[in-house]
């Protein structure tokens, strides 16, 4: 049997990235999969300037198919053509699968996806023209307007099984209407991660706690942050230490914070050396969802702050403790939390550890359900409880605003896109440039 993944963002920089990536495959290959099995990954490449003329001159079209439950053959013609175009091989390795998996991540929310064939154009080829069995997971769920959300809805009603991968995608999927298909799994980097047994960098020689930054920085209040870590140090008399994997974290985290320790992922690509850093936190602070779920994978306990979806308020329910997401402002609250926290690291660490045990289980029910699939068997989700949590998502739309703001489609002012996609098609590097955006990832 051939399988492909599509969407694998293992081979990026990004810390975050690349646990999810890699941890989904060691469990398909390891859980899921026949030994005889052949996996093949398809990046998600980086954005090209194809993907912006494909938008421009198609993108209201390739919304209106995305929206289609039963797409044209000529719609499907189309989008054939733009996906071969954009994906090269790659294109032929997901046609010739025979089952494909789909990684969302923390990519499906973004409008502009919507109008593009970037992320969706394989999968949704697979299931709708090449009628393979597609099954999506690892992967957040939202959308930032009705409209998107139904496009969503329509792409994803598709596919023979989705999982999300924490609790708040869990209620908002079951809202969209895929309640017959869906499932929760929690986030494969919280699968067996083994940290490093030292790091090449630095840390303090006395107790200390991480800080992170987050996908929707440039949305927040980056003073306020700031003063927040300053109060947490402070009261707990921790010494804080910033870890980054993203260009704007570390521009701002590293230019306020300053002379604060800070390792990013240039000197310590290993995301192994990174999970042995936040093991001996006694927390972390901040608002990227992954480094918060690799703390977690070690019972170190977080103090999240809003991220790019509400997929950091989707954690709490997976692990069984309220992990509540604060504003920047809070800064007292915060200060509470940390010193709470630092004051009960036994008690906490021991109530993390019960929740992980759940979430092994879950992932395991997962593995079984997804080898009945493969064995051409019907999926009832009903049959498997644990993968449909009773979720209570507290404060749930409380950063709603913030969001919608980081994930609205963002409309690129194109002249003349027909001649520009044509003269693009011409140049004689053209596809050696979309070839490089599998391989030059960030």
């Amino acid at each position: 049997m051939k399988v492909a993944l599509t969407n694998y963002t293992g081979g990026r920089s990004n810390w975050g990235c690349r646990a999810t990536s890699i941890g989904l495959v060691e469990f398909l290959q390891s859980e899921c999969l026949s030994r005889d099995t052949r996996l093949d990954t398809v990046a998600l490449p980086v954005a090209h300037e194809l993907d912006r003329l494909h938008e421009a001159c198609h993108g209201k079209r390739l919304r209106t198919i995305y929206s289609s439950r039963r797409p044209s053959e000529a719609d499907l013609d189309l989008l054939e053509h733009l996906t071969r175009e954009r994906f090269g091989a790659y294109f032929d390795v997901v046609r010739d699968a025979d089952v494909v998996f789909f990684q969302g991540e923390g990519t499906v929310g973004p409008g502009n996806y919507l109008q593009n064939v970037r992320l969706f154009g394989l999968p949704f080829l697979a299931s709708r023209r090449w009628k393979k069995p597609v099954i999506s997971l690892n992967q957040t769920i939202y959308a930032a307007d009705g409209s998107d959300r139904k496009v969503l809805a329509s792409i994803f009603s598709g596919f023979d099984l989705v999982a999300v991968r924490e609790a708040a995608s869990f209620v908002f999927a079951t809202e969209m209407g895929l309640s017959d298909r869906l499932v929760c799994c929690p986030d494969m980097a919280f699968r067996n991660v083994r940290p490093a047994a030292g790091h090449s960098v630095s840390i303090p020689d006395r107790d200390y706690f991480c800080v992170t930054g987050s996908a929707a920085l440039k949305k927040l209040d980056e003073g306020m942050i700031v003063r927040a870590v300053d109060e947490i140090a402070r009261v707990t008399g921790l010494a804080p230490v910033i870890v980054h994997s993203r260009k704007q974290d570390r521009e701002v985290l590293e230019t306020q914070l300053a002379p604060m320790l800070s390792v990013g992922a240039g000197e310590m690509p290993d995301h192994h050396e990174l999970v042995s850093i936040l093991a001996g936190a006694k927390f972390v602070f901040g608002g990227r969802y992954h480094t918060a779920v690799s703390a977690l994978s070690q019972t170190t306990p977080v103090i999240l702050l809003p991220g790019n979806t509400f997929k950091s308020e989707g954690i709490a329910d997976l692990i069984g403790l309220d992990f509540r997401v604060f504003a920047p402002s809070e800064s007292s609250a915060m200060a509470k939390a940390a010193l709470d926290l630092a004051v009960r690291q036994e008690e906490v660490r021991a109530a993390i550890a019960v929740g992980l045990r759940r979430i092994a289980d879950m992932q395991a029910d997962f593995a079984t359900l997804v080898r009945e699939r493969l064995a051409g068997g019907h999926v009832d989700v009903s049959r498997y409880p644990s993968l449909r949590p009773v979720v209570r998502w507290t404060d749930r739309h409380r950063f709603d605003s913030i969001y919608a703001k980081v994930n609205r489609h963002r409309r690129r002012l194109v002249f003349f896109g027909g001649a520009a996609l044509a003269r693009l098609r011409r140049s004689p590097d053209f596809r050696e440039s979309t070839d490089r955006t599998f391989f030059d990832l960030p």
